[in-house]
């Protein structure tokens, strides 16, 4: 029965992925769902589908935007009285890893927040929209190349 399951998985993914300009190629598998996944949809996070499908798809996709955070400039965040955190209506931490966040709803008022809190002290945000390596990154908490700020 497994192996009847596996054949007809990889006969619908290989239909699927034949379909031009319909999907990304991409299928993202979670807990064995499978989740067809548009390439616009994905990469900013906002999807014409259920909550639930939205929130584990953009999880599941490394390069999607997500809010990233200069970690070189910290030190400013000391006296700012964490406006990021205090904005967040899911009360989340904008300058944790991606998977710490997985019920981000990608509003960005701890960027807007941010911003505002800086500007009083001129300083640029340490917050703002990263995608692709820098995406990544806060995935992983790994450095990188890359220069994202």
């Amino acid at each position: 029965l497994l192996q009847e399951e596996k054949a007809k998985l990889e006969k619908a993914r290989a239909e699927l992925l034949k379909e031009k300009g319909e999907l990304e190629n991409k299928i993202v598998e979670v807990e064995g769902d499978i989740l067809l996944t548009d390439a616009q949809v994905i990469a900013h996070g906002v999807a014409a589908m259920d909550p639930t499908t939205q929130g584990l798809a953009w999880m599941a996709n490394r390069n999607a935007m997500t809010i990233g955070f200069n970690r070189a400039e910290a030190n400013n965040c000391q006296d700012c009285n964490i406006a990021c955190d205090n904005i967040c209506p899911m009360r989340l931490k904008p300058r944790t890893l991606k998977r710490k966040m997985f019920t981000c709803t990608q509003c960005g008022e701890c960027i807007e927040a941010c911003i505002q809190a800086e500007a009083q002290k001129g300083r640029p945000s340490l917050l703002k929209w990263v995608d692709g390596e820098c995406a990544h990154h806060k995935i992983t908490g790994k450095s990188h190349v890359k220069n994202c700020f």
